[in-house]
């Protein structure tokens, strides 16, 4: 790998975990990092409101229901589930716990978080859509058992449905919610810029935060700017995976690039595998 693999490419970050670690990472790789945030995740509480669960009770009666199943279906949940019940004191139980049932991991940043958290997983799909996941719940044998699922900063009604017939009893566990950025002058900037022409990569890791992004685009009248500059691949439009992607096409901006790794590493072997072939071709053209 050359010591320099992204040449200089300018490279917006719009997701929010390990930003700043992230854009080092850039760095480190010869790119030049814009960090915008698209939203923001907040922990939730016992005073999360009417339309969430407390997080504690939900623990609570996931470490008592000695279930068949549990689903996770990102690394940010995950993580937040083990802090939790290290915090109130039940991290073995919650350990304990998930060594006698199945787990799955809806996709890489899922199993990576549990698999750093010492859990087994049993299953992931091969995409990392909740699709899949319903596509796989025939091989689990739930039927007048418990499941429980995590959530991923909302309810997919689908599947809370789908494992309610299913299964005697589901645990939801809200652990957290995405809300707009409370400081929107970033991607204001970063939006400034791509009509500029000063942006070379725009990166999303998540679907919610390419939805965030379109919808403060909007409501400050940019979202057209930003949907005809990444329609001349000005610049390309990047998607950690194909769940990721699905919200772009959905907003009329189909991503350049989805790695064949769901990662944010694979992500970057993707940007620069592009700035290779891209160089390479333009090399055979002027020659």
């Amino acid at each position: 790998m050359p010591e320099q693999p992204l040449q200089g490419a300018r490279i917006a970050l719009t997701g929010t975990r390990k930003a700043q670690e992230t854009a080092d990472f850039v760095r480190r790789l010869g790119g030049v990092p814009i960090v915008a945030p698209a939203l923001d995740t907040t922990p939730l509480g016992g005073d999360a409101g009417a339309d969430a669960m407390d997080p504690t009770a939900a623990l609570n009666d996931f470490l008592k229901a000695d279930a068949a199943l549990v689903i996770f279906l990102t690394g940010v949940g995950a993580r937040a589930l083990v802090r939790l019940a290290e915090s109130v004191g039940r991290g073995d139980e919650l350990r304990s716990a998930l060594a006698r049932t199945k787990v799955i991991a809806r996709g890489p940043k899922a199993l990576g978080a549990l698999k750093g958290a010492g859990v087994r997983v049993d299953w992931m799909p091969r995409e990392a859509t909740v699709a899949a996941i319903l596509d796989g719940l025939g091989q689990f044998d739930v039927a007048g058992r418990t499941v429980a699922i995590q959530w991923s900063g909302f309810i997919d009604h689908l599947l809370r449905a789908e494992l309610h017939r299913r299964a005697a009893g589901v645990v939801e566990l809200d652990l957290y919610r995405h809300t707009p950025p409370t400081n929107e002058t970033p991607v204001l900037d970063l939006i400034d810029a791509i009509a500029a022409g000063g942006v070379d990569f725009l990166t999303f890791t998540s679907a919610i935060g390419v939805r965030e992004f379109f919808a403060l685009a909007e409501r400050h009248g940019k979202d057209d700017v930003v949907l005809s500059a990444l329609l001349r691949k000005s610049p390309v439009a990047v998607a950690v995976g194909p769940v990721t992607a699905t919200a772009l096409a959905d907003v009329g901006a189909p991503a350049g690039i989805i790695p064949d790794i769901h990662t944010t590493g694979g992500m970057f072997r993707a940007i620069e595998e592009w700035i290779t072939t891209t160089s390479v071709v333009k090399s055979a053209e002027n020659g």
